[in-house]
């Protein structure tokens, strides 16, 4: 069984891969402030007391504070990697 600590740490990797694949790890956390949203709307009120994730409002500030840290700005090669891309295809 995966527990709340397993899905933070998959949370907290998932993020540290996407920066380093020079994607926007900001726009990756606003996909939990949507799933919060979204839960909120259906007037669901799970909180994760019982549940093996985390609340996806709760995973939204969790991956908002590590985007702060991990993101593509940290990876010197993705300022160049589009333009390398863009040279390549062309």
């Amino acid at each position: 069984a995966h527990s709340r600590s397993n899905e933070t740490e998959a949370d907290e990797l998932g993020c540290k891969l996407a920066a380093m694949a020079c994607y926007d790890t900001k726009k990756g956390a606003k996909v939990f402030w949507r799933m919060h949203e979204y839960d909120e709307s259906q007037g669901s009120t799970k909180k994760d007391l019982m549940s093996s994730h985390p609340a996806s409002e709760g995973r939204f500030a969790f991956i908002q504070e590590i985007a702060d840290d991990e993101n593509l700005k940290k990876y010197s090669y993705c300022n160049t990697l589009g333009k390398r891309i863009r040279r390549a295809l062309t």
